[in-house]
C-alpha cells in the first residue's frame, strides 16, 4: 500500500514536472538551424567577435529559421547577433548576443517582473501583455562580457514557464 501510494504521487509530480514529460526530453537541447542560418553564423560570429551561445529549447519542434546581425549605437558601435526561432514557421522567440552594455529599464505598464538566477548571474526582465493581443516574455542578462536577451511570444506551445526554464539552462556554465 506504500509502495502503491509513493509510485502515485511520483506519477502527479512528474506530470507537473518538464523535466519528467515523456513528451519532452530533459536537457535543453541546442536548437536545430536552418541551411540559411547555419551559413549566416560564421558571419554573425565573426561580426561580434566570438562564437555568440546558441539557444536551446526543451523540445524539438523549434528551430533557428534565421541568423541576423545589426549595429547597436554607441561610442564605440557594437555589433548585435540575434537566433529568429520559430515553430513550423511560426515566430517562437528571439535570442540575441551583443558585446554592448544593455541596461534594465522598467517594465511596461500591466506587464509583472521576471528574475531568475543561477549561480552568480541573474537574467531580469517581464511578462504580461505586449499590446499587439498576444502576451510576450522578455530576459536579459550578462556573463562573459556578453549582453544576452531572450524575448517570447507566449503561447499554448511557448508559456511563460517555458520561456523561464530556457533561459535557466541557457544561464547555466
Amino acid at each position: 500500500m506504500i509502495r502503491r501510494a509513493a509510485v502515485y504521487f511520483l506519477a502527479i509530480s512528474c506530470g507537473m514536472l518538464l523535466a519528467c514529460s515523456a513528451a519532452s526530453p530533459a536537457v535543453c537541447a541546442p536548437l536545430r538551424l536552418t541551411a540559411s542560418a547555419e551559413a549566416a553564423l560564421a558571419d554573425a560570429a565573426a561580426s561580434l567577435g566570438v562564437a555568440p551561445q546558441r539557444p536551446c529549447a526543451f523540445r524539438d519542434a523549434f528551430e533557428v529559421a534565421a541568423v541576423v546581425t545589426d549595429t547597436l549605437p554607441g561610442t564605440p558601435p557594437s555589433s548585435r547577433v540575434t537566433f529568429i526561432v520559430t515553430r513550423r514557421e511560426e515566430r517562437a522567440f528571439t535570442f540575441s548576443a551583443t558585446r554592448a552594455v544593455v541596461l534594465f529599464s522598467a517594465i511596461p505598464q500591466g506587464t509583472h517582473r521576471l528574475r531568475i538566477a543561477a549561480g552568480r548571474t541573474v537574467a531580469e526582465g517581464f511578462a504580461g501583455p505586449s499590446g499587439t493581443g498576444m502576451d510576450s516574455a522578455y530576459l536579459r542578462w550578462r556573463t562573459d562580457d556578453i549582453t544576452y536577451e531572450l524575448a517570447a511570444t507566449l503561447h499554448s506551445w511557448l508559456t511563460e514557464a517555458d520561456v523561464r526554464a530556457i533561459a535557466t539552462a541557457m544561464l547555466q556554465p
